[in-house]
């Protein structure tokens, strides 16, 4: 229930070193008795008017959050993302005003907390990744092209090398736990799964909280 659910994300603020906040858009529905809401409920829309919000109320409802989150960890790291998801119902331009209100309001965010920054995924899949061919038939979501290549620069942003080492490890695992064989029982398979179980037993070794239960199935599955 929605109890359970605060006191889990307050147990994790007080031991999180980072927490990643992605605005995606500044346009608001505002009910006429209410105020700002987060769902229509079904109620007629004659009851809701659409607005922008504004740098300043962003920003100063941010500020509250950001002190009341430093007031759990003193030490927590915030960084702020845009989507790059393009709200086009709003419109290509209100679109474009909406995303240049977020830039602003983080601009201000981060010059007055030090422990808040920035991470372009907004600008890399718009700038470095312009061509639609990184887009799905929609033209709005990036690909998964696009997704992966954002991931590698986050990760090389954010990622010790030990730790970039440790996910190639991971992801090489995961490909060969789906990989089918044409014999399983040829001697050339049976040592590819015994060079992969030595893998995961020493990366669990290394690392207990490891848990690759699903790929030792999947390596063995195929024995049938």
């Amino acid at each position: 229930n929605i109890n359970n659910s605060i006191k889990s994300v307050h147990s994790q603020l007080k031991q999180a070193t980072y927490l990643f906040i992605t605005f995606g858009s500044a346009w608001v529905y505002e009910h006429e008795k209410h105020g700002l809401v987060a769902n229509c409920h079904k109620i007629p829309a004659t009851q809701f008017s659409k607005r922008l919000l504004k740098v300043d109320e962003i920003v100063a409802a941010y500020k509250t959050l950001i002190n009341t989150i430093k007031s759990i960890n003193p030490t927590i790291h915030i960084v702020f993302t845009v989507s790059p998801v393009r709200h086009t119902k709003d419109g290509l331009w209100e679109n474009n005003l909406s995303k240049a209100v977020l830039h602003l309001s983080i601009k201000e965010l981060i010059e007055n907390f030090d422990n808040c920054t920035y991470f372009p995924a907004y600008e890399i899949v718009m700038d470095e990744l312009r061509d639609y061919r990184f887009f799905n038939d929609d033209l709005v979501h990036p690909t998964h092209l696009a997704v992966n290549y954002v991931w590698e620069k986050f990760a090389m942003s954010y990622f010790s090398k030990e730790t970039i080492a440790l996910m190639s490890n991971i992801q090489k695992i995961k490909q060969a736990a789906t990989h089918k064989p044409f014999d399983f029982n040829s001697e050339k398979h049976q040592q590819f799964i015994k060079n992969q179980l030595t893998i995961i037993q020493e990366l669990t070794t290394q690392f207990p909280h490891l848990n690759f239960e699903e790929e030792k199935e999947l390596l063995t599955m195929w024995n049938v």
